[in-house]
């Protein structure tokens, strides 16, 4: 299953805090990973056939194996 949202938005502005050269770049994406750690993260769902676990939309639509 894909990540969330959540979890894909903090690897990239991870990343990016890395990479930023310029020193107000690097501050504004550090301010902007403290504000998304602290959204909650996305409700996972177990399927009742399965088990499997994973975001409500994604577990919608799989294949239980």
């Amino acid at each position: 299953m894909s990540e969330s949202p959540k979890a894909q938005a903090l690897m990239h502005l991870a990343q990016a805090v890395t990479r930023a050269e310029n020193a107000d770049a690097q501050a504004h994406i550090e301010a902007a990973l403290g504000e998304i750690e602290e959204l909650p993260w996305p409700e996972q769902i177990e399927c009742p056939n399965c088990g499997r676990k994973g975001l409500v939309g994604q577990i919608a639509v799989h294949e239980c194996g």
